[in-house]
């Protein structure tokens, strides 16, 4: 039951998988953002757009530079805020508060949700 014709059509199909494989890789490998200059050069767009008073661009610049120069992410961070991005406000609000003040913060919130919660269980309706 040993048909050369089907050993030769498993090796043909092998070999293409590994060429497609290979293929698919290097395509890939190309299309992916691994340079720095652009990189620098998409920084400097998202800057223009922050200038020009779009928030999300603020946003992701601070999120670039927060690692290297804190000060001028917080600035990015409480310009986009300004501009009215409200994942803006939070993340100023984190890096701006005391860690005990945050905590307290968080209490307030998830006291004031529990509360909520409670008062929806008593209302007639819910049950």
């Amino acid at each position: 039951m040993y048909n050369p014709q089907i050993r030769k059509l498993i090796v043909y199909l092998a070999f293409m998988s590994i060429v497609i494989a290979l293929g698919a890789s290097i395509m890939s490998a190309k299309s992916s953002n691994f340079g720095k200059p652009k990189i620098e050069a998409d920084l400097g767009v998202q800057q223009n757009a922050c200038n020009n008073g779009y928030g999300f661009s603020c946003f992701q610049v601070a999120h670039r530079v927060i690692n290297d120069n804190f000060e001028l992410g917080r600035a990015y961070y409480y310009r986009a805020c300004m501009l009215g991005f409200q994942e803006g406000c939070d993340e100023f609000a984190k890096i701006s508060d005391t860690p005990d003040m945050l905590y307290y913060k968080y209490w307030q919130l998830w006291d004031r949700e529990k509360r909520l919660y409670k008062k929806q269980q008593q209302m007639p309706w819910y049950r």
